[in-house]
C-alpha cells in the first residue's frame, strides 16, 4: 500500500466516523448522497462496489455507536475506535487471526480504560471486518 492508497484509507475511516457522530448513528438517504459527494471532494473515487463496502463501514460504525454508554465518552470512544481500525487493518495489511483480533480488543479497551459489553465488543469486530474490506476493495482497485 503506497502512501496515496495508506491516506485515502485513514480518510475515509476518519470520514465515516464523523458522519456517524454527525448525525447520532441516524440519517437519511439524502445524508448519505451528501456523504458520498464529501468523501468524492476529498479526492476519493467511489464506484458503485466501494459505494457497498463503505456502505457496511458506515452501518458498522452506526452499530458500534449506538452500543456505546454515555458514560465512556462516545466522542473519545469512536476516535479511538477509528485510529485502531485505521493502525491494526494497515499494519496486518488486512490479514489476522483470532489471536491478533484480540490483541486489537485488549489495546482498545486498555486505551479506553474500559471493559466493552458483549454487544460492544460484537460491534467493534463489524467495524474492523467490514474496514478490512473496504481496504481490500481499494487496494485491489488501485492494482
Amino acid at each position: 500500500m503506497n502512501n496515496e492508497e495508506y491516506n485515502n484509507f485513514r480518510k475515509i475511516i476518519e470520514l465515516s466516523r464523523d458522519f456517524v457522530e454527525k448525525h447520532n448513528g441516524f440519517w437519511e438517504h439524502s445524508d448519505w448522497q451528501e456523504f458520498l459527494l464529501t468523501v468524492e471532494k476529498n479526492g476519493i473515487p467511489i464506484t458503485t462496489s466501494m459505494e457497498t463496502f463503505l456502505g457496511s463501514v458506515v452501518e458498522s460504525m452506526k452499530d458500534f455507536y449506538t452500543h456505546l454508554d454515555n458514560s465512556i465518552g462516545i466522542t473519545n470512544a469512536m476516535m479511538n475506535m477509528a485510529e485502531h481500525t485505521i493502525r491494526h487493518v494497515t499494519d496486518t495489511k488486512g490479514v489476522w487471526d483470532h489471536l491478533k483480533w484480540e490483541d486489537f480488543l485488549y489495546n482498545y479497551q486498555n486505551k479506553m480504560l474500559l471493559d466493552l459489553r458483549n454487544e460492544s465488543i460484537s460491534t467493534l469486530g463489524k467495524v474492523l471486518e467490514t474496514s478490512r474490506s473496504f481496504y481490500q476493495a481499494l487496494f485491489n482497485l488501485n492494482k
